[in-house]
């Protein structure tokens, strides 16, 4: 894929060559590259910057953390000019180059004693403070300089100091630059930005400016919590508005930047206070997507931040992640969205390409296949960001390139499965309730249905489902404004609508109101409905504040529904639709290339080979695994198929009927 994006750190490049190892990383990915982010990790590194003096660059600069090696080479001291030289040598063959920092500003020398960055130093100021009151080593980037200065004015100025300088094509704005690194729960209550909190007109009372002491300081964090937790995250919102407007109007050159911590729109909201489309997107030159799908089942309870994954999770978080990519797709339509491809960290010790290669290709797979609808169905994601790209070798790129190659499809006709409605207002009307009853919002429901086996295949907003004719899925209903509503009871297509008070359509309740329209139904669904009443017990609202903080490793608490609640659920809406029945840990995916042309994802959460025989309905007159060699054959009888689908794995194979 021509349009690959690679971030790496300075010691995957070589200082001492002549072309300071450019070619040989060319080589090395084939030569498929349209941008390099180099990852300078501390904040510093912009915030010290005076110009091309020949200074050499400090070890956090050459590495991440400043480590002293790599698989390749031993960590060596680049000069800025070196840099220059570099940057110059990339753009001889045509690739756009761009730069990347985090929020942090310490590392560990090479005796192993913590530094930290001059600047951050000297302005504990905009130190992030923790929902106690304490100091944490990360830039709150909106926060106030001792001088009066807003700090993201300075930022933004040396960003484009750097860029100029050393003739960068743009900046990438990574973890903490993008977005807060701490969770609004777990985040900043400081005077500073209380006060520019109550400076918005929101009515809020008896919430004091300025507090002495960490108690007091708790107390205010509490009130705000407790009594205007909507509108502090609304306030969030808008304030990264204003930020990422800023950024735009003095920035040049094009700006790539991270979703907030790998959440969807509703997490991001709930979560970080981030609104993806409050932010002028349309002004950005893409987002790098955290598609993380094959790192999170590997990693420990320590990288989580104290969260233990549970088998639900390990199972569930590729179908997360799926609908991750749909939603934020439907939200910023016009946006390119980058992939981030999860290779491997020296830094940060995890190795997907080594220790869970089979998940790591099912996640490729899957993310070349994810569609929104929009005039049409449109792709998901781009191009691949690798992360990160030193230490690789050409076999290992071969892989990775021939993984991505192997599942492309440049478009299909239709996603067979259920298309879900995404809603920008619902949103802010499911964080209301969310808040007060801890009921889930759509983003969770789909998520549910999911696991359990139902297809959705594709999502759009309400303004375009009246263009599609394959089923759709409508979660919230109640929470949609009174336009959508009209809306969705104007579709023709088959329909299920899941809310309160639905009231149209042949409807059934179990603890929702579930509506089915323009659909039959089918023999027995009455008694599966039934059946599914039992199982239409909640758990009480959950209580206090969210687990770890809203921390976004940690799933959020809900009035939950048990499992088997969405089991049989998943099972009535698949019979209802005509589409494959779930089965226990493996999930289908279907959907149509052309006329008598179909193809099929299918993916297996365990740790062992499985053959499902898979029943298309229809004769089938030749079916080929596509992510297999030429020569492997998919047995074929009558509208029946076989497949070896590898340990959490994905295989796709693609049929034409008789």
């Amino acid at each position: 894929m021509k349009g690959n994006w690679y971030w790496i750190e300075l010691i995957g490049f070589d200082r001492t060559q002549g072309d300071f190892g450019v070619k040989a990383f060319l080589d090395n990915v084939s030569g498929r590259i349209e941008g390099i982010s180099f990852l300078f990790s501390d904040i510093d590194f912009v915030n010290l910057h005076d110009g091309i003096t020949g200074k050499t660059l400090r070890p956090c600069d050459c590495s991440y953390g400043g480590l002293p090696c790599s698989e390749e080479r031993n960590r060596q001291a680049w000069t800025d000019e070196e840099l220059k030289g570099l940057v110059a040598r990339l753009h001889e063959y045509g690739i756009k180059v761009l730069f990347s920092f985090f929020n942090t500003f310490t590392y560990g020398n090479d005796c192993g004693q913590m530094e930290i960055g001059a600047f951050c130093g000297a302005h504990k100021e905009i130190w992030y403070l923790d929902k106690n009151g304490n100091e944490s080593f990360g830039v709150n980037v909106l926060k106030t300089l001792k001088d009066g200065t807003m700090y993201e004015d300075f930022l933004f100025a040396q960003i484009e100091r750097v860029r100029r300088d050393y003739g960068f094509d743009g900046v990438h704005l990574a973890d903490g630059i993008s977005t807060a690194r701490p969770s609004v729960l777990n985040g900043d209550f400081s005077d500073d930005i209380v006060g520019q909190f109550l400076k918005y007109d929101m009515g809020i009372k008896n919430i004091p400016a300025v507090v002495k002491t960490k108690k007091e300081y708790r107390e205010r964090r509490a009130q705000i919590v407790e009594h205007y937790y909507f509108e502090f995250i609304t306030f969030l919102s808008r304030r990264w508005a204003a930020y990422y407007k800023k950024a735009h109007q003095r920035i040049g050159g094009m700006m790539i930047f991270n979703n907030a911590w790998t959440c969807d729109p509703f997490d991001s909201l709930y979560r970080y206070g981030f609104d993806y489309n409050l932010i002028e997107t349309e002004k950005s030159s893409a987002m790098m997507m955290e598609e993380i799908s094959a790192t999170r089942p590997i990693l420990s309870k320590a990288d989580n931040g104290g969260y233990k994954n549970t088998e639900k999770d390990i199972l569930g978080y590729h179908y997360k992640y799926m609908l991750t990519q749909m939603s934020l797709k439907a939200a910023l339509p016009s946006l390119k969205i980058l992939p981030l491809t999860p290779v491997k960290d020296t830094a940060e010790q995890w190795d997907l390409l080594r220790h869970n290669p089979m998940e790591l290709s099912r996640a490729i797979y899957r993310r070349n296949n994810t569609y929104i609808y929009r005039d049409g169905l449109k792709k998901c994601v781009g191009a691949p960001f690798f992360c990160l790209s030193n230490g690789l070798k050409k076999s290992d790129w071969d892989w990775l390139n021939d993984t991505y190659e192997a599942s492309a499809r440049p478009s299909i006709d239709a996603a067979c499965g259920y298309t879900a409605l995404f809603s920008k207002t619902r949103m802010y009307a499911e964080l209301k309730e969310y808040i007060r009853t801890k009921e889930y919002p759509s983003n969770e429901l789909n998520y549910q249905l999911s696991i359990q086996g139902l297809d959705i295949g594709c999502m759009a907003e309400a303004g375009e489902l009246w263009k599609i004719n394959t089923p759709i899925l409508v979660t919230n209903y109640h929470l949609l404004d009174e336009k959508e509503k009209e809306i969705v009871k104007k579709i023709k297509a088959p329909l299920v609508v899941l809310g309160k008070n639905v009231d149209f359509g042949t409807r059934f309740s179990a603890y929702y109101d579930i509506a089915l329209n323009n659909m039959t139904g089918y023999e027995g669904i009455e008694k599966d409905f039934e059946r599914l009443k039992k199982y239409a017990v909640p758990t009480k609202a959950a209580k206090g504040e969210a687990p770890l903080g809203g921390l976004w490793t940690c799933p959020l608490s809900y009035r939950r529904l048990p499992d088997r609640y969405f089991r049989v659920l998943a099972e009535i809406l698949s019979k209802a639709a005509g589409l494959f029945l779930p089965r226990e840990k493996v999930h289908l995916t279907k959907q149509k290339i052309s006329d008598g042309a179909y193809r099929y994802l299918i993916s297996n959460d365990t740790y062992g080979y499985v053959l499902p025989e898979l029943r298309h309905g229809s004769p089938i007159k030749n079916a080929l695994s596509v992510t297999k060699y030429k020569g492997y054959k998919v047995c074929v009888e009558g509208d029946a198929f076989v497949d070896r689908v590898p340990p959490r794995g994905m295989s796709i194979v693609e049929l034409e009927e008789t």
